[in-house]
Parts: structure tokens; sequence; C-alpha cells
């Protein structure tokens, strides 16, 4: 029983708050719907031209000002310009002129004139006979000229070594299996220094006949002499490229 009466209790505070609370949130929307539609009206009669022309303008105040007149400038005094002060006259005194002075007389005086003064003629100095030079030293007799030498150097068929062509034979040349025989002609100098060589016969293989040059340049001899000078010749040197030995 008691159960039951607490239950009805219950459920009569609940539909109370319930109740509450819908009449409170009908009271807010009824507020703001309210406000809404003032909102609106007022828009709308802003809006309205022949409402807005109605209303009252406040009046425009004009005044207009005088204007004061300025005080007139006041004058400048005027300079006193006084009459220019006159200028004292300058009497001109005459010249006084003079008498000239007369020249006085020149006097001369009587001088006796020196006579003449009578010089001697004086002895002439004795002439002294000029040294006599002595005969020049006999000077060194010159070297006798030295035979000339020849225009172009002459060829020779026999020379001296002092070191012989050392020939170098070619890799490439003896992998390829060239051989042959180059005949050189070479100048050598007075002082026994091969200066050119020249391949006068080929072998047929270029690597062998500039390593033919090579060695024939690389070289030394004995100076050709000819009526006991050194003199430059031509002479052929035979160098031969043999796989063989």
């Amino acid at each position: 029983m008691a159960q039951t009466e607490s239950q009805s209790a219950m459920a009569s505070f609940q539909s109370r708050s319930q109740a509450w609370r819908g009449a409170q949130r009908t009271s807010w929307i009824g507020l703001v719907v309210t406000v809404l539609a003032h909102v609106v009206v007022a828009a709308a009669l802003v809006a309205y031209t022949p409402l807005r022309q109605l209303l009252p303008t406040p009046p425009l105040m004009v005044r207009f000002i005088t204007p004061v007149p300025l005080p007139p400038p006041p004058e400048l005094a005027k300079p006193d310009i006084k009459s220019p002060e006159k200028i004292p006259e300058v009497k001109v005194v005459k010249k006084i002129q003079l008498p000239k002075p007369e020249p006085l007389p020149l006097l001369l005086a009587k001088t006796d004139a020196p006579s003449p003064v009578s010089v001697a003629p004086q002895p002439e100095p004795p002439k002294v006979a000029p040294p006599i030079e002595a005969p020049p030293a006999p000077s060194a007799l010159p070297a006798p000229p030295a035979p000339p030498m020849p225009a172009q150097p002459k060829q020779v068929s026999e020379v001296e070594y002092v070191r012989a062509p050392q020939p170098s034979y070619p890799v490439l040349s003896r992998r390829a299996g060239e051989q042959g025989k180059v005949i050189l002609r070479v100048l050598i100098n007075p002082q026994g220094v091969p200066e050119e060589a020249q391949i006068r016969t080929s072998s047929g293989f270029p690597k062998l006949d500039e390593a033919a040059r090579r060695a024939a340049l690389g070289a030394a001899f004995r100076p050709y002499r000819e009526g006991g000078q050194p003199i430059p010749v031509w002479t052929l040197i035979p160098i031969n490229f043999s796989l063989e030995g």
C-alpha cells in the first residue's frame, strides 16, 4: 500500500515537472516570435518610401558671415633725398717756364804728349833638334794561314770507328718477321761526331730504316784528316737486320 502511494506521488511530480517545462518552453518560443515580428515590421516601415517622406526632418541652419575689412597697409616713410653737394672748383695755376741754363765752356788743358818708347828686339831662342825616334821592335810573326776548308764535304770510303753503331731490333718487326739491309749516308764533322744520317738504300720496312738511322747517329768516329787538318766527310755505313743467328 505504501509503495503504491509513493509511486503515485512520483508520477504526479513527474507530470507536473513536465508541464512546467512545456510551459516555460512555450513562453520562450512566444517571446522569440514576438521580437522577430517587431523587427520585421520595423524594417518594412523604414523601407516604405511614402512613410519615410512623412517623417519629420531636422531643419538646416544656414548662417552667413559678413567679411571684416582689413586695415590699409601702413605707408612707408619716404627717404629724404638731399640735393648733391656741390664739388668745389679747382683753379688751374699757369705753369712758369724757367729760362734754360747756358752751357759752360769747356777748358782744355794743354799737356805734353809722351815721347815714344823704343823696344829693342829680343834674340830668337836657339832651335832644338827633334828627338830621334827609335825603330819599332819587330812584332811576332803571324801564324801561317789555315788551309781553306772545302766548300762541300768530300765522300770517303773508309772511316775508323771509336764506337761502332749498335742497332736495336724493333720488337714489332721481329714478331712480324721483317728483315733486310739498310745503307746509310752519314755526315761526320771534324770532331768525329755524326751530324746527319740519310737512308741511301732502304730495307723495305720503315721501322728497320728508323732503327738503323738512330744507331748511326749514336756512333762515334775518329776525325778524318787531310793535310794534317780534320775535315768533315760523307761516308756509307751498312747495317743488316737478320732474324737468323
